[in-house]
């Protein structure tokens, strides 16, 4: 169960190119990890052209979070980060960053929006798959609350009930319904 959605805006600095001779062109691929109902949802950024070793996404996203399970630590926030290259994308490294570290160093809303949190911003080295640095990732997240749903009940079906029509409210026989006490 869904209950809580993550906003995040992204950017890298210092990162090593990858495109010996060109500007890399970075995009970013965010997923949460640990959630068997999130295993296959990913969340890609537009390419960034222009920013080379320095690009910056300037899009949210948001993403569906179960509290419960952010909370017992099972749930990690993944980005990685990979150079889109005519012979073949090549991956720059990425952040694995526990939710629940994240939850725990949430900002409380000065201005009093709506989900009383700030945008906090941390920066996280960005490392290869063999553990090398290769350059810093800065993100703004929050955690807002989404409502959750009440479930309706199913309507009764009367013939399980029983055949007799809804009862009517029922008066002592000694004083009448018009003077009932009740009613004044």
């Amino acid at each position: 169960m869904a209950n809580l959605s993550l906003d995040l805006k992204i950017s890298a600095r210092n990162l090593v190119n990858v495109n010996l001779i060109t500007r890399m062109d970075v995009y970013g691929v965010i997923t949460i990890q640990g959630d068997a109902t999130q295993s296959k949802k990913k969340v890609k950024t537009a390419v960034e052209r222009s920013g080379g070793s320095n690009p910056t996404w300037n899009h949210a996203v948001e993403l569906s979070i179960d509290e419960r399970l952010a909370r017992d630590g099972r749930l990690t926030l993944a980005m990685r980060l990979t150079c889109r290259r005519d012979l073949g994308n090549k991956n720059i490294g990425g952040v694995n960053v526990s939710l629940l570290e994240l939850l725990k160093s949430c900002t409380p809303s000065i201005k009093g929006d709506v989900n009383g949190q700030e945008m906090t911003f941390v920066t996280y080295q960005v490392k290869s798959p063999s553990g090398k640095r290769k350059g810093y990732l800065t993100f703004a997240y929050r955690f807002n609350k989404t409502p959750i749903k009440p479930e309706i009940p199913a309507v009764l079906n009367r013939s399980s009930v029983g055949t007799s029509a809804p009862s009517e409210i029922e008066h002592s026989p000694s004083v009448p319904p018009e003077r009932s006490s009740e009613c004044r």
